[in-house]
């Protein structure tokens, strides 16, 4: 199941940085990487608020 969710992350990543380029070709490159930045945060977040609702429940 891990696997699987890598590699569909992978290829929908790939995907989008392929339109970003064919959509801006002169400023892909930076566009692409602020986009990544965006997803990296909001996994970031989502990821702390899933840690931090375990913690909630174990204390319980």
């Amino acid at each position: 199941m891990l696997g699987t969710a890598r590699l569909t992350g992978q290829t929908l990543g790939a995907a989008i940085v392929a339109l970003i380029f064919g959509i801006a070709p002169q400023h892909g490159p930076v566009i692409a990487i602020i986009v990544a930045a965006v997803f990296a945060a909001v996994a970031a977040v989502v990821s702390l608020f899933r840690i931090a609702g375990k913690r909630g429940v174990e204390t319980a």
